[in-house]
Formats: C-alpha cells, structure tokens, sequence
C-alpha cells in the first residue's frame, strides 16, 4: 500500500504554502487529476472532502450528502486558501451522494466531469481529501469488493483513510470518477483526535448511474443557469 503525503507544506501561520509541490511523474496522472480537484468543504453542521469538475459552462462539486446537507443546502469550498460558495442541487440521503454547482471558480485545471464502473476487482484507485488536520491528502489503494445493497450500493477499497474523507470521489487510471467516499471501517478502534491516516476499509457509493448528461439535466431542473438549459 502506498501512502503519498500532502503535496503542500504548512507555513509557520498554518496556512498551505502552494511554492512547495510533490511531483508525481506521467503515471500519476490521475493522482495529479484528483489533487488538482479536491476541496475542503465546510457546510452548516458538517466538514468534509469534496471534488470539482468541469461540466460544460458549469464548475460542479460531487460530495457525500452526509457532508454537504440535503437539496438547496449551501455552504463554502476552500482550495489553495480561497474560498468560493457552493449550493446543492441533488442530494440522494441513502446513495450518500450530492451535487452543487460551484460559483466564482473557473474551470481551468478542472478535468470534465466523466463518470465509470470500475473494470475489475484488484483495479487500482486513486483519491484525494481534507481528512482532520491534513491539507489535501493523496492516496492509492485496490478496489477489493462490493456491497451491492438496494438502496446504497457501495464499492469496498483497501485504502488508507481517516475522518474527514468522506466526499472525497475516487478515480480510475483514466481520470474517470468512480465513487464516494461514505464511510470508513475503523478496523482498529483508533480515535478520531488521534489525527492518523490509517489503512482501513472504505466504502465509496457509485457514480456509474450519473452520466454526465443526467447531472446536466438535475442541475437544470433545479434551476441552475447553464446554455444547456436552454
């Protein structure tokens, strides 16, 4: 298992110093995907990870619903020290999965929003988040099983983790988003204030069901301004 650190180091203020980047080389390319998409979510009651994407004219953030609040919930992402207003359009409790368009943000540097089943059990993943006292954590891991339920699907990755991943959206090799992440299994009984990433169990609810064309049309339908409105 291989655990990449933070690809920022923290100023003497506490803050992200963005002139200091690990470099992941060619093949890392969804790593650098991910890292490049991850934000730090902070919603009324909640604290999470979330993912940006381009989607058209629009700057979309896919998330946990558990982090960001039901449909209409608003709060603020921050990546690179800014912060930018969001606001949910879709939010499904039970899948554990939201959407909210992100505003002031350009899509510039942002991947397109394309979503994927995974090719097979053993097929590498790859996420990054605001795990409790991390600054945009990375991490690989295998995809190992499956916990197909009715009502919230979920793929099982060997994966380190902590508290505060969850939103976090796992990619593919080819940049593809596949997943969630919901929850995490505590194998070890560890604290949350022990503010140690650990190799666990994660759960991550699918986004194969969430084509590109479907969050257009949810995004549309709750009012949303975008030419693919129109």
């Amino acid at each position: 298992m291989l655990l990449l650190l933070s690809a920022t180091l923290l100023s003497e203020a506490g803050r992200p110093s963005p002139n200091y980047m690990i470099k992941f080389g060619k093949e890392k390319e969804s790593m650098s995907i991910s890292r490049n998409s991850a934000v730090l979510v902070e919603a009324y009651r909640s604290e999470g990870s979330g993912t940006l994407f381009s989607l058209h004219d629009l700057v979309i953030m896919v998330s946990a619903s558990h982090v960001t609040g039901s449909q209409g919930s608003k709060g603020i992402v921050i990546k690179d020290g800014e912060s930018y207003h969001f606001e949910v359009f879709y939010s499904h409790r039970y899948a554990d999965i939201s959407f909210s368009v992100v505003k002031g943000h350009g899509s510039d540097g942002l991947v397109e929003y394309v979503a994927a089943e995974p090719s097979s059990i053993g097929e590498r993943m790859v996420y990054s988040g605001y795990p409790d006292s991390f600054n945009n954590c990375s991490f690989q891991g295998t995809l190992v099983g499956g916990e197909m339920l009715q009502y919230n699907p979920r793929y099982v990755l060997n994966i380190y983790s902590w508290f505060g991943s969850s939103g976090a959206v796992a990619f593919n090799d080819k940049g593809e988003a596949v997943g969630v992440n919901s929850s995490i299994a505590n194998l070890n009984n560890r604290h949350s204030s022990e503010n140690v990433a650990m190799e666990t169990l994660a759960f991550f609810s699918p986004l194969y069901d969430y084509s590109a064309k479907k969050v257009v049309s949810m995004a549309c339908e709750y009012g949303v301004q975008s030419r693919k409105c129109r």
